[in-house]
């Protein structure tokens, strides 16, 4: 069993739109993978313009020592399904030693239920599944490349 290691004076942010253009050049190396654990189907500039556009959110897990460092990132976005269930979804999380910052998640599912928010998902690959154990499989994405 994994266990959760809790790092004093780590915290997680949301980053106002208005920050986007000051954070992103800190982050891009946080970044650069994503576009290829998506399969293809994002690139740097789409995830970018959807931060700065507010379709999606970027968090930051940072610790406070006098010069703050980010370890890791999570980009969110919140949409309603046709039945009408807000949804918070989480596209990316990513960055080094999850074990230290995995516990700060939780952040982000109180803000989504803040806003209403009845359940929260995400697309990610298998081993997300160990370290979420709050989180059930609900379906599989199947993909086949043509």
């Amino acid at each position: 069993m994994t266990e959760t290691i809790e790092r004093p004076g780590l915290t997680i942010e949301l980053v106002p739109v208005d920050a986007l253009a000051q954070v992103l050049p800190v982050v891009e190396h946080l970044m650069r993978d994503l576009p290829e654990r998506s399969g293809g189907a994002w690139t740097l500039p789409g995830i970018q313009e959807r931060l700065v556009n507010g379709v999606w959110q970027l968090w930051c897990v940072h610790d406070q020592a006098p010069q703050p460092t980010v370890m890791a990132i999570v980009g969110t976005s919140v949409w309603t399904t046709m039945s009408g269930i807000k949804t918070c979804s989480i596209h990316f999380c990513t960055g080094d030693n999850s074990k230290d910052w995995m516990h700060l998640l939780a952040v982000i599912e109180q803000a989504a239920r803040n806003i209403g928010a009845k359940r929260i998902e995400t697309v990610a690959r298998k081993g997300w599944a160990r370290k979420l154990k709050d989180y059930r499989t609900t379906h599989l994405v199947l993909e086949k490349a043509l």
